[in-house]
């Protein structure tokens, strides 16, 4: 996940010196693993409870992109504060419904302090029914609690609608491999999903009439729109 921040008084660059206020870059990247987009939520509320901050633009894949679209809904909604409320609303949510997930430590794990799930059950099962069961016959009615929850959260025509935030999200177009850019002025649930899509759990996602795949595994966050 990326932003774009300008920092009214004077702030402190990547290198420790003395930043002027001008405008700068401050980055920070969301990975994969849904725990770190949970931690980036975090950043983003230090940066939003600091009134020396403005967020000019966020540009994100997977939970950095719903971290992107709850936050420009939000500020559309009631500004700073709100954005912060829903981003933790929305984070508690997944949470909840992670708690009903086989796909958890085991209780040795637990016991040992080892936060892998690399001796789970649930996840050796799931691991090995993605390599040899496609989506489509794994979940042939197609479930997805996530796009449920986002939709639930998220008024995606206030997304559009948000003039105080620059929003990009990146997705893979499956047929060409190449990197798909979504502008907040055509965000949807399903561009949002595209971008989170795991081609070995989820169906391909299609949006602007074109299967987009997944940007977890090809695509990055755009370094630029």
């Amino acid at each position: 996940m990326r932003y774009l921040c300008h920092a009214e008084h004077g702030t402190h660059n990547a290198d420790g010196k003395d930043d002027d206020g001008s405008c700068k870059e401050a980055r920070s990247r969301a990975t994969r693993r849904w725990s770190h987009g949970a931690y980036t939520w975090g950043v983003i509320d230090r940066l939003l409870e600091d009134d020396r901050i403005e967020i000019e633009g966020i540009s994100g894949t997977s939970a950095g992109a719903m971290n992107g679209v709850v936050m420009a809904d939000a500020l559309t909604r009631g500004g700073k504060q709100a954005a912060r409320q829903s981003l933790r609303d929305f984070w508690k949510a997944v949470s909840r419904a992670g708690m009903a997930s086989p796909i958890r430590r085991s209780p040795m794990d637990v016991l040992t302090g080892n936060w892998s799930l690399e001796h789970s059950p649930g996840y050796i099962a799931m691991d090995l029914m993605t390599r040899l069961v496609s989506p489509y016959q794994l979940n042939p009615l197609n479930l997805n609690p996530l796009r449920d929850i986002v939709a639930a959260h998220i008024d995606f025509e206030r997304v559009r609608q948000c003039d105080q935030l620059k929003l990009f999200v990146a997705a893979t177009n499956v047929r060409t491999g190449k990197q798909r850019v979504f502008r907040r002025e055509e965000m949807s649930v399903d561009a949002v999903m595209a971008s989170a899509c795991l081609p070995l759990c989820s169906r391909l996602w299609k949006s602007t009439a074109k299967h987009i795949g997944t940007a977890a595994t090809w695509a990055t966050q755009p370094s630029s729109p």
